[in-house]
């Protein structure tokens, strides 16, 4: 076989005749999505009659000494695979749909000799064993959806991935046979021929062992999409069967338990893209390792901190490093899921249940509706490190986080990178005890003050003579929610902060003063001027349910009374429109009086800390920052 494997163009008949296939953990889960599947089940339909397809290339690593016998005695030599997972396992869960659908159609033969030949065998003490077994991470769940056996849900990216495999060819299968009524069984045979029979791979096997690593990390080298946190497990295994130890460990375990965890902890937030998977990576390395942006170069920055050559006879070192290492991520992933899912029931589990958790997860959720979240995590996630059990720590840096989102990045429109090194720089100097507490919240007040001056703050607030669009100022929908919690005192508010996320009609702000007045009630009272000064200031803006029915209406039309049976102000979902009915007329003076409440309300709600550190002094120590964005 091994002579067979290494010279000849073969198809998947040939291929699996006499193998057993084995995906190892260094490897990535099952990656392919409809789009992909959708290419094979193209070009299989479109194949012509005795006509090949080639489909790639498998990189095999023979097993030595791991030969199965099945219950006729037949041996079969078992193969890592280096490179060709994704296809394998596609065609795989491809005849195991043709399967299904031949069992439909009462060939039962046929679907049989496709079980034994591709899906499972059964060895000389009756157990059925997998033809191709997946990597730790999704093997069970493979092997359960092959079997047809009740299953829990997704856990992790790649399962989710297989799932959608078996129902797009259940679907695709069930369209043909509508489509072919009574040809569909020819059909299917023929279209099971060209898999078996007509797929062509070009196949090499790889006897040393040690030539695997470097294989795999030419591939990753040559631009197959692998996310940094795969290269990074891959890595790690890798040196695990390089350390020279007197005594066994167990890394490669630990290695394969973090990653499953970090992946199945990501996906059950909702988190599991691989920008999410990515951006874990960065802000612990962040954090725990380098705080300098322009240093982090992905997986090639794990690789190079630990690099074999730099543990020269210190193997005993760089194990405990790399036990470091995977327990801080694993730990981190928890962390940086709280961030951004304040609302999970198990968020900030580690505090008790109190009012300081609740505020907690009400600044959380702030600080995500703000959307500049970057600049905070390596912080965020130091203090839980540091502080795990002082709920009142981390809801000092939240608000601290929030104030500075607020002013910096939404009220002044700072790039989203203005002072984000800084805040690194503290959030790893905190980590590694190279700072205190107090130290650290004391020189992010400082940045502040340094980037967002109370009178710079104060005179953004001013109104201008002529034109004042706060209508179109991207924190207008945030600013506005917060007031009408400040409004609310504490009674909630009625209109939920999803409806205005989703609003992108903006038909949940009311504009008191139209933005086309044509009532003479309106044009009486304003000037151009005075329209073109206050349409789109925040005096004249108000959260509402029932923009639609306010219309063009004359105020006291809007303002209406208590027990009206048509929309306005004094039945209004909103506080804020309650409030306007306060007012018997909107004018010019009525819209001062509004603003500078809101005003006077803004100075409070986000007045600048209080610093030891004098904004001249944080300047010294302000880190130069890229051009990106960072969220």
């Amino acid at each position: 076989m091994k002579s067979k494997l290494t010279t000849e163009l073969l198809t998947p008949d040939t291929i699996f005749a006499d193998c057993l296939f084995r995906v190892p953990d260094y490897q990535r889960g099952y990656s392919w999505e409809n789009h992909q599947r959708n290419e094979l089940l193209e070009d299989l339909e479109y194949l012509p009659e005795s006509k090949h397809h080639y489909t790639g290339t498998l990189v095999l690593h023979n097993v030595e000494d791991k030969r199965i016998e099945n219950e006729c005695g037949q041996l079969f030599e078992q193969y890592d695979i280096v490179d060709g997972q994704q296809r394998l396992t596609t065609i795989v869960l491809l005849l195991d749909a043709i399967r299904r659908e031949l069992k439909k159609l009462d060939d039962t033969k046929l679907a049989d000799g496709l079980t034994d030949r591709y899906i499972f065998i059964t060895d000389r003490n009756d157990q059925s064993l997998s033809k191709l077994t997946l990597n730790g991470d999704c093997h069970q769940f493979f092997e359960d959806c092959l079997r047809g056996v009740n299953i829990i849900g997704p856990a992790v990216r790649a399962q989710q991935n297989i799932s959608d495999a078996k129902q797009q060819f259940a679907d695709y299968f069930e369209e043909k046979q509508l489509e072919l009524k009574e040809d569909y069984s020819n059909w299917l045979d023929c279209f099971r021929a060209k898999i078996c029979q007509r797929l062509a791979f070009t196949v090499y096997t790889v006897d040393d062992a040690s030539d695997v690593g470097v294989i795999f990390e030419v591939m990753n080298d040559r631009g197959l999409q692998i996310t940094n946190l795969e290269k990074v497990k891959n890595y790690l295994l890798y040196l695990t069967t390089k350390l020279k130890l007197s005594e066994e460990h167990n890394l490669a375990e630990q290695i394969n338990d973090t990653w499953s965890h970090v992946f199945q902890t990501l996906m059950s937030c909702g988190l599991s893209s691989t920008y999410d998977e990515d951006r874990l990576l960065r802000m612990h390395w962040i954090m725990a390792y380098d705080y300098n942006l322009k240093n982090w170069k992905g997986s090639k920055s794990i690789k190079a901190k630990f690099h074999l050559r730099n543990y020269i006879d210190q193997h005993e070192q760089l194990l405990d490093e790399l036990k470091q290492y995977i327990r801080t991520l694993k730990d981190s992933v928890k962390l940086y899921c709280d961030i951004f899912c304040p609302e999970q029931n198990d968020a900030f589990n580690s505090y008790h249940f109190d009012q300081t958790k609740s505020d907690i997860v009400r600044f959380s959720q702030k600080l995500c509706r703000l959307n500049v979240m970057a600049p905070f995590i390596p912080l965020l996630m130091a203090i839980r490190f540091r502080k795990p059990s002082d709920a009142g720590a981390y809801l000092r840096t939240l608000k601290l986080c929030e104030n500075y989102s607020f002013r910096i990045y939404r009220f002044l429109k700072r790039r989203a990178n203005a002072g984000r090194s800084t805040l690194y720089q503290i959030a790893n100097e905190f980590y590694n005890n190279k700072k205190t507490f107090e130290n650290s919240l004391d020189r992010v007040a400082s940045l502040i003050n340094y980037y967002s001056p109370q009178k710079r703050f104060a005179n953004e607030a001013q109104l201008n003579d002529t034109e004042n669009d706060w209508y179109h100022w991207g924190g207008i929908k945030y600013f506005l929610y917060e007031y009408e919690e400040h409004l609310a005192q504490g009674r909630g508010v009625r209109i939920p902060w999803s409806q205005l996320e989703s609003d992108k009609r903006m038909e949940t702000i009311e504009h008191v003063l139209p933005q086309t007045p044509t009532e003479g009630y309106w044009t009486e009272r304003f000037t151009p001027q005075l329209r073109k000064k206050f349409t789109h200031d925040f005096s004249n803006l108000c959260l509402t349910s029932d923009n639609s029915s306010y219309s063009n209406k004359p105020f006291p039309k809007k303002k209406g009374e208590a027990g009206s049976s048509s929309p306005c102000y004094a039945i209004g979902q909103s506080n804020m429109e309650r409030k306007l009915c306060e007012y018997d007329d909107w004018t010019e003076k009525e819209l001062i009086d509004r603003r500078n409440k809101i005003v006077k309300w803004l100075l409070e709600r986000w007045l600048a800390p209080e610093s030891a550190t004098s904004p001249e002094e944080i300047q010294d120590e302000i880190v130069d920052d890229d051009e990106s964005d960072g969220q």
